[in-house]
């Protein structure tokens, strides 16, 4: 992983500042409950190929599949280049939701259900960390950039957009994106402006 230098002790951590992106599948849990397992896992690759696709070329590297979630970020070395990543995630996540309608066309033609999800889009810096007992480790990321991240995806459920961005993320994006308004999330203190692309 370019943006990650290895760490193999438990305890260990390296600080890292990045563009975060956090996607989640719509209504997983009730496709699961419906599906057989055979096609959950084939619902699922589909969606993750999506992702992968559609950051890899942008300089995008996936940290951590969590379910049915992926914790992606777009390295930043120096603060000159935010704009840069900010632009390249925003790409993506265009991206990735037109390669998801491609495949949803195919799926709807064999009377699959659609694949749906949303994204969050932050800034900051978090720590990437090896966690877990002696015997079995894990590499995490933690932070309250990584959190704010998530609770963003999450707020797209709730305004029903498919990208939702934070503040930080807007005042470097070389691109136009429009308020949504403030808004709290969840177990973080205050309201928070946040911002969707105009066309997806």
């Amino acid at each position: 992983m370019q943006g990650v230098s290895p760490i193999i002790r438990r305890g260990d951590g390296e600080p890292i500042r990045a563009v975060l992106w956090f996607s989640d599948l719509r209504n997983f849990t009730g496709l699961s409950e419906a599906l057989p397992a055979e096609r959950v896992l084939a619902m699922l690759n589909e969606y993750f190929d999506a992702i992968d696709a559609a950051l890899g070329p942008r300089g995008g590297e996936i940290l951590r599949f969590l379910g049915d979630g992926v914790l992606a970020i777009f390295p930043v070395s120096d603060a000159m280049f935010l704009p840069q990543a900010c632009g390249r995630a925003l790409d993506a996540a265009v991206e990735a939701l037109a390669s998801m309608r491609r495949v949803n066309a195919g799926r709807a033609a064999r009377s699959e259900p659609e694949i749906r999800f949303g994204i969050g889009l932050h800034m900051g810096s978090f720590t990437f960390g090896n966690i877990g007992t002696p015997t079995r480790l894990d590499f995490t990321a933690i932070g309250p950039a990584v959190n704010r991240c998530a609770r963003l995806e999450s707020l797209s459920k709730t305004l029903d957009v498919p990208i939702v961005a934070s503040a930080e993320f807007n005042a470097n994006c070389p691109r136009r994106l429009h308020s949504l308004g403030s808004h709290e999330l969840r177990g973080i203190a205050g309201t928070h402006e946040v911002f969707t692309v105009d066309a997806v």
